[in-house]
Order: C-alpha cells, then sequence, then structure tokens
C-alpha cells in the first residue's frame, strides 16, 4: 500500500497510457480495419512515450516525479483550455460566415442562404424526383474489391450548395458530370481529369471548366472524368479506364493543392489503385459494369453516406467528446504543418503517376497539360502548404510536360478571393471557373 500511495502520480500515467493505447489500437485495427494505421502510427508513439515516462517515473525521487507531473499536467491544461477556446470561435465563426453569406445574398437580391442539410435536401428532392442520385466520392468506395470511379449513370444528381443553392446535374452514361453527347463525337478536343474542380462542383454544369470548353468549340466533343475527392492515382485510373477507346486531341491534368495529402493518406497503400501503376493493361473494367456500378453507388448512399452527411451536421455543434479528443487544436496543427507528412515516397510516387500519365497521353498522340489549381489558404496563409506548388511544379517542369500555373494566373488580381464563394474557402465560383477556362483555352491553343 504505501508503494502504490508513494507513486500515485505514476500508475496514473501509466493507466493513462494503457488507456490511449488500447483506444488507439481499437480504432486502428478494428474500427478501421488496418486501413488507417499510418494516421494512428502519432497516438502510438504518444502512448509508448507514456508508457516509458511511466515506468521510469517509478525510479526517480518523489520531488522530481512531482515537478514533472506538475510541468505535463499544465501543459495538458493550456492544451484544453485553447480546444475550449477554438470549439467556441469556430462556432460562432460558422455562424458569422452563414450570417455574412445571407447579407450578400440579400444585397444583390438573391433568397437567403440555403441552410439545409445535402441529406434534407435529398429527402425533401426524393418526394418529387423518386429516381434523384447523390454525388458519391469515389474515395468512399476504398475499402471494397471493385472501386467505381463514377456515380449513377442517367440521373439527376444532387451535387453540392456553396453559392446559397443546391446545385443539381445530370449524369452522362457513365455517372460523370457531362453532356451525355460528347460521348459519341468522333474526337474529344479535351479530355479533363481531376477531382472535384474537374467535376465543377457547386456550380451549374455550363458554367464549369468543361462546360466552358465546350461553348469555344462547340464541334467538338469535352469530357470530364473528375470526382470529388479524387487524389492522382484515382485519376490515372479514370483516365485509363474510360478513354482508352476514344480519340483524344487534348488531356488536360487539373491537380489541386490538396492531392498530394489524398494519394499520401488514401491511395498509395490501396492493392487495387496502386496495380494501374505497377501494370499498364491493368483495368477493372469499369466501362463494362455500369449496372453494377449503379448498384453499389445506391448501396453506399442508403448505407454509409447519410450516416456520414448527418455526423458532419452533428460536428457543427460543440461536442464534449471532441473537446476531450483535443479535435479542434488538432485540426489546427495539422492545417498548418500538414505537409511534414509527405515522404520523399509520397513525391517520387506522385512523379510516378505523371510519368505513366505522359506515356498513355504519347500513346494516344495525345497532348498532356497540366494544371495547377490554388486553394483558398494559398492566399490567406502563405505559410500553410507553400511547399506543394514548388515541388510539384519542378516535378512536372522536369518532364517536360506544359504546365499551365492558375496560382500564378490568380496573384496578378488585387484580390483572389473574390473568386471564391463569398470570398471564403470553398470551391471556385462562376467568375473563377471562367477565369481559369479562359487561361486554359488560350494556353492549349498557341
Amino acid at each position: 500500500m504505501k508503494f502504490l500511495k508513494n507513486n500515485k502520480l505514476s500508475f496514473f500515467f501509466l493507466l493513462l497510457s494503457l488507456i490511449i493505447l488500447s483506444y488507439t489500437h481499437y480504432k486502428s485495427y478494428i474500427v478501421f480495419d488496418s486501413k488507417n494505421v499510418n494516421y494512428y502510427k502519432q497516438f502510438y508513439y504518444l502512448s509508448s512515450f507514456l508508457i516509458f515516462f511511466s515506468i521510469t517515473s517509478f525510479f526517480i525521487n518523489s520531488e522530481l516525479r512531482k515537478n514533472i507531473s506538475l510541468s505535463i499536467f499544465s501543459i495538458i491544461f493550456i492544451f484544453y483550455i485553447l480546444e475550449v477556446f477554438l470549439s467556441f470561435y469556430k462556432k460562432e465563426l460558422i455562424e458569422f460566415k452563414t450570417q455574412k453569406k445571407d447579407f450578400i445574398l440579400k444585397k444583390n437580391n438573391f433568397e437567403k442562404f440555403d441552410r439545409r442539410s445535402k441529406i434534407q435536401v435529398y429527402t425533401d428532392e426524393k418526394k418529387e424526383e423518386k429516381k434523384l442520385a447523390l454525388n458519391v466520392p469515389s474515395y468512399l468506395f476504398l475499402d471494397q474489391n471493385l472501386i467505381p470511379l463514377s456515380g449513377e449513370s442517367n440521373k439527376k444528381t444532387l451535387f453540392c450548395n456553396e453559392s446559397g443553392k443546391y446545385i443539381f446535374y445530370n449524369s452522362d452514361r457513365y455517372g460523370f458530370n457531362n453532356n451525355d453527347d460528347n460521348w459519341d463525337k468522333e474526337e474529344i478536343k479535351y479530355l479533363i481529369v481531376g477531382d472535384s474542380f474537374a467535376q465543377g462542383t457547386c456550380v451549374d454544369q455550363e458554367n464549369s471548366i468543361s462546360g466552358i470548353l465546350s461553348n469555344y468549340d462547340k464541334n467538338s466533343g469535352v469530357l470530364n472524368l473528375g470526382s470529388s475527392g479524387n487524389g492522382p492515382l484515382l485519376e490515372l485510373a479514370s483516365l485509363r479506364e474510360y478513354s482508352t477507346n476514344l480519340k483524344i486531341k487534348k488531356i488536360i491534368w487539373l491537380f489541386y493543392d490538396n492531392d498530394i495529402l489524398n494519394l499520401a493518406e488514401r491511395e498509395k497503400n490501396n492493392k487495387v489503385l496502386i496495380k494501374y501503376l505497377s501494370d499498364e493493361n491493368f483495368s477493372q473494367n469499369l466501362i463494362l459494369k455500369q449496372n453494377l456500378i449503379d448498384t453499389k453507388v445506391k448501396e453506399l448512399v442508403i448505407n454509409k453516406l447519410s450516416n456520414e452527411l448527418n455526423t458532419k451536421k452533428k460536428k457543427q455543434s460543440i461536442s464534449l467528446v471532441n473537446i476531450i479528443k483535443l479535435h479542434e487544436l488538432r485540426v489546427l496543427l495539422s492545417s498548418i504543418y500538414y505537409e511534414r507528412k509527405f515522404t520523399k515516397q509520397d513525391y517520387d510516387i506522385f512523379k510516378s503517376i505523371i510519368i505513366s500519365t505522359k506515356y498513355y497521353a504519347e500513346k494516344k498522340n495525345a497532348e498532356l497539360y497540366f494544371v495547377y489549381l490554388p486553394d483558398f489558404n494559398k492566399f490567406d496563409d502563405y505559410f500553410i502548404k507553400k511547399h506543394t506548388y514548388s515541388n510539384v511544379k519542378k516535378i512536372v517542369k522536369n518532364l517536360n510536360i506544359k504546365f499551365i500555373d492558375i496560382y500564378g494566373l490568380f496573384l496578378t488580381f488585387n484580390n483572389p478571393k473574390e473568386f471564391f464563394p463569398f470570398g471564403q474557402f470553398g470551391h471556385y465560383n462562376e467568375e473563377g471557373y471562367r477565369i481559369i477556362s479562359d487561361f486554359i483555352y488560350k494556353n492549349t491553343n498557341k
């Protein structure tokens, strides 16, 4: 009993360490079935350090142990003060930004910002449009043996809302956001590959990059193979799956700031996706499996996506669990330092993907253009994600691929934030997409 009494702090830290270790193992190997092991490494390191400290503390004198413990508790206390502040600040910031959007819309004689969640809109619209589909990111299928790269085909599809109203589009025969007739064109002048920005997120189809480029030459086809959340491997997969039988003049690869992050955290360890890089003949034959894809997307909407979207809605309110887990503080630190997660291997894999794409373009006798798209933070806090631009540009230039620099273009304007909805973080607004499309057209028709 005396030993226990004299070492209460040591036992406390040991118990805390074991709880963190057990919870980390539970989340990593049971909840996420070993798919997010890299993310949870940091928590394994933390729990291991705490276990080492706890055991060591049994063998140091009582006074030193108290001083070290006091220092640790002080740091933890400061962390939680910051977490509470960030949680309340975020809640107030969300409300302020919403009110600002309402004010701008009212000033321009528009209705108030539609604050309904996507699930609420989907449920409401389903009453009138029984066959309504929901836009589903391809990365949500990475835990499956067959990975769809598009959504439901030939359906009115609920997209998103960043401008005040929800956007819908009519999907084509393969579930992409295109005019279906373009698949029958003799030649595709522009084949666009990318993520949500290629897909035309949160603007009507005619105001997307593919829609605007279509207006320049209505006799030639324009197709986009974009899907929300795509990283470089998913983009390479889309290119190979859906363009094999097309006559293509120009391939436009749209790169967004977080694409390396998507590659590092989601794609590079996927056994299916990596085959597109290691085997140039690999294919899931998705173009022949659209009925199966439609079924899988419907199942995901019913079983998974609705829960995910409802969870996101709940996260807008302050959560005690999130405070305990220091959620907002971790998000803040991650947003500032997340590029440190990128390794030389991540950039090497990215380079291999671009080399594979270049080789594919050469086989198709198509010109390849690489378009760098900056995110909002490039014009808010330059220290965030500044290295991605220089590293990616160097790789692309060294491969002698034509580099279209939208970041440089935006810097020529007095206020680049005006190309984002309400001057806030998000996808580009209609004016932003127009400026980008004009620049792409100019640089691909010299």
